[in-house]
């Protein structure tokens, strides 16, 4: 019966046909534990587990990739490829590399949650006033900062907002958003529409 041998990166494929039917056997190159000729020329590939312990190969029905003229060479030809790609399984090398690529994305990660903080002086990335204060009518003061920020620290950044005849115009401490004010002196700070970049 023709026998066919393929490799499959991480698993042997044997097909064995006849004139009416084939059969197929694919076997995981990590459950190979020997591959050796015990007589003749008879192949053995030992998986060493379940009722299919040992799988046997007759070197003259094996006509693909090629013939072989003896069960040595039929044997090394096996041994050759269940050794290609499961000797390319983890190294300690492998696991070095994908480590630093953890590492570079921590990195990254550490570097867009700093970007999100405050205290990349913006207020883009904090959402939602933490206080807000209504002076008077038509005037609004926002206060942004980590929350637990003191209101007595210099780390806010500061908006009023002034709504006349419906129209409102958003107005910033010292016309930036950095976080630099004190929450408590908001009345007396200057305000400033934000510089355009």
């Amino acid at each position: 019966m023709p026998t066919m041998i393929a490799n499959e990166e991480r698993c042997i494929r044997i097909t064995i046909a006849d004139n009416t039917s084939e059969s197929v056997i694919v076997i995981n190159k990590q459950q190979i534990k020997v591959i050796d000729n015990p007589k003749g020329e008879i192949v053995r590939i030992n998986i060493g587990e379940g009722p299919l312990k040992h799988i046997l190969l007759r070197t003259s029905d094996v006509s693909n990739p090629h013939t072989f003229s003896d069960s040595k060479e039929l044997r090394d030809f096996l041994v050759q490829i269940w050794m290609k790609d499961y000797s390319d399984t983890a190294t300690e090398t492998k696991q070095d590399e994908e480590i630093a690529k953890l590492e570079t994305m921590i990195g990254l990660l550490q570097n867009i949650k700093t970007g999100l903080a405050p205290n990349n002086n913006l207020v883009g990335g904090l959402g939602q006033a933490l206080v807000s204060d209504v002076a008077q009518a038509g005037i609004v003061y926002f206060g942004y900062s980590v929350p637990t920020t003191a209101v007595s620290v210099a780390a806010w950044a500061i908006k009023k907002t002034i709504t006349t005849n419906g129209n409102t115009v958003e107005l910033w401490a010292n016309g930036s958003q950095a976080f630099n004010q004190i929450w408590n002196n908001r009345y007396s700070l200057a305000y400033a529409p934000l510089a355009v970049n």
